[in-house]
């Protein structure tokens, strides 16, 4: 798939006001000269960098590739006079699900039809080799007056087939509550990665919440890359096991246990059965999907007045996100063994992207407490951040 050459002069689009816009370019409503029709014009901003005027380019070499009903439609592209790099779409009168959900929350069979037909669009992106990245409800836009008719939008982020990014190494690239594990871990991804977006976006639709419910972005990593995810069933009672078992593959933290494609995923949706339209209501939701965070004693305090968890149910909890630099040196001895006596001998650690540790204790309990000190020595540095209780 050949990136389009971006050097082409127009003035055919008379530009109207601004209708959106992303990370690195403005939606303009625009009226197209020779056609008298209202399009949507993006353009790269004039202070874009090079990194993303490549991937400007890739999402016009995307999306002027392929013709699909549930895909915003290309019509061309181009520079406007003044030099800027632009295309033009169809302009499509809606909202996106993050707005419908506000105001008009999606019914269960609406919400899956949704998603399979977003599904079976991004069947033809995957049959081209090409990995959206950053699916999310954000970027399914529903059609005003047409049901469930949905596009995609925003291919800004896409990787292309046989690509090795150099660029976008140590970078977080998605949306944290619908990436995928393995985006989180900073490596490589497939079609797989956006079958758990579009998983989790359906989580998201039937149950209210998302996956894991948490705000920080290092605990919410943590948790991607070591906790298996909760059942939408666990969530919302009336869900059908038929349901809950393909949102369930969807969203596995393994990537060999999901769908292989959104294809897959698609025609896993068609075969649910029947399904109520009602929409995620907390008279069907469970109490939450975890706890409310258990805030543990500073030192010097009393024990606070909470009640101490069962230990069947205080098992494979992500308890703390460390930041750490050791370079080409080891940690002295003295250390590797407080750190121990800190973080538990049954701890697993998992690396996320910038150096980040997640850990995990499977014998949770009041022992762990904040390190306050920054060690240091030749070679070395550590410095933890603030232990993060998510139970």
């Amino acid at each position: 798939m050949a990136l389009p050459e971006l050097d082409r002069r127009s003035d055919r689009f008379v530009l109207e006001g601004r209708a959106g816009g992303g990370g690195m370019g403005d939606v303009y409503r625009a009226t197209d000269r020779e056609t008298g029709t209202i399009v949507a014009v993006k353009v790269l901003r004039g202070t874009a960098a090079v990194i993303e005027r490549k991937r400007f380019q890739r999402e016009i070499a995307v999306i002027a590739d392929l013709r699909h009903p549930n895909i915003v439609e290309y019509i061309t592209h181009g520079s406007l006079p003044d030099g800027r790099p632009f295309f033009a779409m169809e302009y499509l009168e809606g909202e996106d699900l993050v707005h419908r959900q506000r105001h008009a929350p999606l019914g269960m069979k609406d919400a899956v039809e949704v998603i399979r037909r977003s599904a079976q669009a991004m069947a033809a992106v995957h049959a081209r080799g090409v990995v959206h990245r950053d699916l999310k409800l954000g970027n399914i836009y529903l059609i005003r007056g047409k049901g469930t008719n949905v596009k995609l939008i925003d291919f800004g982020v896409v990787r292309m087939p046989g690509e090795d990014l150099a660029e976008d190494k140590g970078a977080i690239l998605g949306t944290p509550h619908f990436m995928a594990p393995e985006q989180a871990r900073g490596e490589g991804v497939d079609a797989r990665a956006d079958v758990y977006s579009l998983g989790a976006a359906l989580f998201k639709l039937l149950t209210g919440r998302n996956v894991f419910e948490t705000e920080h972005i290092v605990a919410l990593l943590g948790r991607l890359v070591i906790e298996d995810p909760p059942s939408p069933m666990s969530v919302r009672f009336d869900i059908p096991e038929t349901l809950d078992k393909v949102v369930l593959q969807a969203i596995a933290r393994r990537p060999s246990e999901r769908f292989e494609n959104a294809g897959e995923l698609a025609r896993a949706l068609a075969r649910v059965g029947e399904l109520n339209n009602d929409p995620p209501s907390t008279d069907r939701s469970a109490s939450a999907i975890r706890k409310a965070p258990m805030m543990l004693p500073r030192p010097g305090e009393g024990a606070l007045d909470v009640e101490r968890p069962r230990k069947e149910s205080a098992e494979r909890r992500v308890v703390a996100a460390v930041l750490f630099d050791l370079g080409s040196a080891t940690i002295d001895p003295p250390l590797m063994a407080e750190l121990w006596d800190i973080i538990g001998e049954s701890a697993r650690l998992e690396t996320l992207l910038g150096g980040r540790v997640a850990g995990e204790n499977k014998q949770l309990g009041y022992s762990i407490r904040k390190l306050t000190s920054t060690f240091s020595g030749e070679g070395y540095r550590f410095a933890p951040a603030e232990w993060t209780s998510i139970v």
